[in-house]
């Protein structure tokens, strides 16, 4: 009857539990309604909903449900939600419509978008295919049980613990879900350098968050979910944070922001209390790969037993073509990942090659590895397209490919950081490069350009052959300029850039303000730049140019097209425009100090967008760590006079390897006295630009080698001096240095770090050393002189270096080592303790269902797991057939059994599988136990001391194409001639129609046919099966395949092309 199947419905909806974020299922007083408490995900508070049905007399075919909110204060998005749905789809089940009406408010809340519908037809009686809804869509999972997803979630949790993470959770544990892992930035070894380059500190932690909008899930199930659902199905952030979790509004806040959601400013976030969480160097270029790729390399890992590396390689390099290589493989990854790098073993841990055969692959492990890796290795990775950048030097900061549209979206991006911050941080450093480049693009020495982010110049500069010139009448008294009516001029816009020339020599550059009255234009104040003098810019009213007809060009040339001389050119007269690093930084603080006022993109009338985009591109690509040193503390004594600059390059992984050579050395009857030296190299000021972004080498030889190949260093300062160029001449006065730099840097001379054993040098002579290895190198600073300063420690007098500048590691007795090494192991002294909620839940896995792969009731049943020895089975290898495919079906069949074997009783089940004796997925050994008491075969079975038939199944090479062949080991059963029954043959194979190519079936699962094979030895017709008496012997392969075949030809059943692999395994 409809009312009564209405309240049955009701009733077991009621259950508690049964829905994650639903409570407090009533009926009403009238049956006709009910009420419910909804609670917020990741939020304590909730609010109650009446519902109402309609013709509950036409329940469950022709009703309908009407909603409305108990209480006033609900949030407009549930709101929404219960006006959308007035009346509710008709052929809706209680349940169906509490697992929907949830799902609306969760993705109303959460901002996940559309969600899918869980219900068979539509109102209009159409079918949802269409729309993709129905039990396949994302929501497959939603109602789960609540016990076992909390199982699931605490025992990966205890997996990741183990390996070396602390784990947190923020939100429901059975519900909506956040899940914190982190590493403690001390634990990866990174030296001082590295740390100060990237911006983080030892004590902070690296921290990955994974978000489950819905409920906990598994790999398996989010690979397979993620395939068809619209909304995702897992999100991920990666940040660095004080403490090993962030609160629960500031992980919220990460994934609102990936969500499209308004952004809540950066200050109104600082203001929280708890700890901050905040980005890191590569940190949007990292978030974007997890978003975007990270699913699908898993993917590719999972089906096609690829490493992280070929994994990566197959989606960017061949375009999901695979080679020929990757199928070949037998299903583990390859360990060449970490082959090549010094890196501790947090970093270098792969959960697929680490775990047992049958065990999970539990998700959160897998998403932090692949973080550790690449946030450890990111200076070896384009940041754009997530490509491994070309061998050669190993840079200590991250970047983009040599590809210019990887360059382009860097710059448009904003990756990495920005150019005000580098201006309020190092202005000297920025000084400092500009004056490198600007000397290397004069002498046209540039072979690295900004191509591809659109730079627009003038081609004024530039020859006829590119360059186009207009004709107008300049008043700058009025800053207006009148352009010619011509056919070759174009029409210009308000905000293009333009410049002029007049017989002063000096340049204009102007931003156009008003070019509404076009050809009557109005101009910012000019930018001038006296060609002829060494001032650089000035805005003298000496000048100004007279009134009258002047020739101007428009910023509009295509930077990429133009030859390298041109862009030499360009990039030099692009330098001449910039003001200087103190008027920068004045601008962006409005002259307060500390603060981002401004971005220099607002200073339009001063600073054209060509020349910010340079600077930008100036300070974004240079690879190395250089710092200005003016802490009396840490300068190097002796070399007043000199500016002096903290210089890093390499690798991460650079200094440790450093580190390891002078180790190495020294224990090789090496200098252990004084392990290293400290040596001078000195190079023209036009070098160092490359010398920057290259590190030193010797691929280019610019003053001969009379010693040999390798890097030229010097034992004494003014050696080195004599090659940096102090005294030779620019080719003209104005082009020498940058005009408007602080500095006005005259030479460039670092100091260098090297393993101190001569003998291995390429040379070693009373002028220079000579080093072929590069690794044996570590650059410590760079001393730069100007021209106005004096310089000392040229005549022979000793420096002074800072304990700072050498090594960290080098300076530490045995016992402060051995200490650190105790403190890598952990978080150290001073770790952020594990909050009460997350070790009770991680610690506190009960006894059953979490340490044990079955659910015993003894006093059911007499079968005791685990008791089936190894030695006593003819166990084999993996077979020579394995293929990718059936390895992967078969690790999922495997994984699915064993998963229902540890939810169902044992006695209910009747068939066990120890995982233990499982060496190959293509070898099952099955127990089939616990069969009713009244059968003969379980009486004898008792009497014979025995509580289970020992089977093997034997997966050939193309299941699930192809059925499983299943045979008995033993005991050994009543042959059929003898009275014997169970549908087993005389060599101890199944006769089953279900287990031949004629009745099998690819959907078929494991258990259904676990099941079946019990169901047939429990057949009482024709004959009950029984065991052979005084047969001790165990059934053998070949007798077992030979029977199968003949009885399969004695009933007409197709035999599996495949049989005689599996035969002669």
């Amino acid at each position: 009857m409809p009312r009564q199947d209405f309240c049955e419905d009701l009733a077991t909806a009621s259950i508690p539990g049964t829905f994650p974020r639903l409570s407090e299922i009533h009926a009403g007083g009238d049956h006709e309604s009910f009420s419910f408490i909804y609670t917020i995900p990741f939020s304590p508070q909730s609010f109650a909903v009446q519902v109402t049905v309609i013709d509950v007399s036409a329940y469950p075919k022709d009703h309908q449900f009407f909603s409305f909110a108990l209480s006033d204060d609900i949030m407009e998005s549930a709101s929404d939600v219960l006006s959308a749905h007035q009346p509710s789809p008709t052929r809706w089940t209680v349940s169906q419509f509490l697992t929907n009406i949830s799902n609306f408010f969760d993705n109303s809340i959460l901002g996940l978008g559309s969600p899918q519908v869980d219900a068979e037809q539509s109102d209009d009686g159409y079918d949802n295919d269409d729309m993709s809804w129905g039990p396949d869509s994302d929501q497959e999972e939603i109602s789960r049980d609540a016990s076992i997803v909390k199982r699931e979630l605490r025992s990966d949790l205890s997996t990741v613990k183990a390996a070396g993470y602390k784990v947190g959770f923020l939100g429901s544990v059975t519900g909506a879900v956040i899940i914190a892992i982190s590493c403690r930035i001390r634990k990866l070894g990174l030296s001082e350098d590295t740390l100060i380059a990237w911006d983080i500190k030892a004590s902070e932690y690296l921290v990955l968050l994974i978000r489950y909008p819905r409920m906990y899930m598994q790999t398996e199930d989010i690979l397979h979910q993620q395939e068809t659902a619209i909304s995702p199905v897992v999100q991920l952030h990666v940040g660095i944070c004080d403490s090993y979790k962030p609160t629960l509004q500031c992980a919220l806040d990460q994934f609102m922001d990936t969500n499209g959601g308004e952004k809540e400013p950066v200050q109104a976030r600082e203001k929280r209390p708890g700890p901050g969480y905040r980005s890191f160097l590569s940190s949007v270029s990292l978030n974007r790969l997890l978003s975007d790729h990270f699913l699908q390399l898993l993917k590719y890992r999972c089906d096609l037993g690829l490493s992280w590396t070929e994994a990566e390689h197959y989606i960017y390099d061949n375009q999901g073509k695979l080679r020929k290589s990757c199928l070949q493989k037998s299903g583990k990854p390859s360990a060449s990942d970490n082959s090549n790098i010094s890196a501790p073993g947090l970093v270098t841990a792969d959960h697929f090659l680490d775990k047992k055969p049958l065990d999970p692959l539990v998700f959160p492990l897998v998403a932090m590895q692949f973080v550790m890796r690449r946030f450890f290795r990111c200076a070896e990775f384009c940041l754009n397209c997530y490509r491994q950048m070309d061998p050669g030097f190993q840079a200590i900061k991250p970047f983009v490919c040599s590809d210019s549209l990887c360059l382009y979206q860097y710059m448009s991006l904003g990756m990495g950081p920005s150019i005000e911050w580098e201006l309020l941080s190092q202005p000297y450093v920025v000084d400092l490069l500009a004056s490198f480049t600007y000397r290397r693009a004069v002498y046209q020495q540039l072979t690295d350009f900004p191509n591809g982010i659109g730079l627009k110049v003038p081609g004024l500069w530039l020859s006829k052959t590119y360059g186009l010139s207009y004709s107008g009448n300049l008043d700058p008294t009025e800053g207006t300029l009148v352009v010619a009516k011509s056919p070759a001029n174009k029409n210009i816009v308000t905000g293009d850039w333009i410049i002029f020339s007049d017989k002063l020599s000096t340049e204009w550059h102007c931003q156009v303000q008003d070019a509404d009255a076009f050809p009557r234009i109005t101009l910012s104040t000019p930018v001038l730049r006296n060609v002829n003098g060494t001032s650089g810019l000035t805005e003298s009213e000496n000048l100004r140019p007279e009134p009258g007809d002047v020739i101007f060009g428009i910023y509009s040339m295509d930077f990429d097209k133009l030859p390298d001389k041109d862009k030499c050119f360009v990039i030099a007269k692009l330098l001449d425009t910039i003001p200087d690093v103190h008027a920068m930084k004045n601008y962006i603080t409005d002259g307060q100090q500390g603060s981002i006022r401004h971005l220099l993109s607002s200073w339009r009338h001063r600073l054209s967008p060509a020349a910010l985009d340079l600077l930008r591109w100036i300070v974004a690509s240079n690879r190395s760590c250089i710092m200005y040193n003016g802490d009396p503390q840490t300068m190097v004594s002796g070399m007043e006079g000199y500016m002096q600059f903290r210089l890093v390059q390499g690798a991460p992984d650079k200094e440790a390897r450093f580190v390891q050579a002078v180790k190495s050395i020294s224990s090789k009857g090496g200098n252990s006295k004084y392990p290293t030296i400290f040596t001078w190299h000195g190079s023209a000021l036009a070098n160092w630009h490359s010398i920057l972004r290259e590190g030193l080498h010797f691929n280019t030889m610019a003053h001969g080698r009379s010693h040999g190949n390798g890097v030229y260093m010097a034992r004494h300062f003014t050696t080195s001096m004599g090659y940096s160029g102090e005294y030779s001449q620019p080719p003209s006065r104005s082009y020498g240095h940058w005009p408007r730099s602080v500095l006005n840097i005259v030479s460039a001379v670092s100091l260098n770090e090297v393993v101190n054993c001569p003998k291995q040098f390429v040379c070693q002579c009373s002028a220079c050393y000579v080093i072929s290895q590069l690794d044996w190198i570590q650059p410590r600073y760079l001393f730069v002189s100007s021209k106005s300063a004096e310089a000392f420690g040229v005549k022979g007098t000793q420096i002074r270096i800072p304990i700072s500048a050498i090594s960290s590691r080098q300076t530490k007795s045995p016992a402060s080592l051995a200490l650190d090494l105790l403190v890598e192991d952990g978080d150290g002294a001073e770790s952020v303790a594990t909050l009460a909620e997350d070790r009770n839940f991680v610690e506190s896995i009960p006894s059953g269902d979490d340490q044990t792969p079955f659910r015993l009731e003894s006093s059911k049943t007499d079968f005791r797991p685990g008791t089936l020895k190894a030695s006593s089975l003819p166990l084999m290898k993996s077979p020579r057939y394995a293929s990718l495919i059936a390895t992967k079906s078969l690790h999922r069949h495997l994984q699915q059994t064993l998963r229902v074997q540890r939810t169902e009783p044992q006695h209910q089940l009747g068939w066990y599988i120890d995982p233990a004796l499982v060496d190959n997925v293509y070898q099952w050994i099955v127990e089939l136990h616990s069969f009713d008491r009244t059968l003969p075969l379980a009486q004898d079975l008792k009497k014979a001391k025995l509580t289970s038939i020992v089977t093997e199944i034997c997966f050939p090479p193309q299941f699930p194409i192809s059925p499983p062949f299943v045979r008995i080991i033993r005991p050994r059963l009543l042959q059929f001639k003898d009275g014997g029954g169970g549908h087993v043959t005389a060599g101890g194979s199944m006769c089953m129609e279900l287990l031949t190519s004629t009745g099998w079936s690819a959907a078929s699962s494991m258990e259904s046919v676990f099941l079946q094979v019990r169901m047939a030895l429990s057949n009482m017709e024709p004959c009950p099966a029984r065991l052979a008496s005084g047969q001790k012997k165990d059934y053998d392969m070949q007798n077992a395949v030979a029977d199968y075949s003949r009885v399969c030809q004695m009933h007409g059943w197709k035999v599996p092309d495949d049989l005689a692999e599996v035969a002669w395994r």
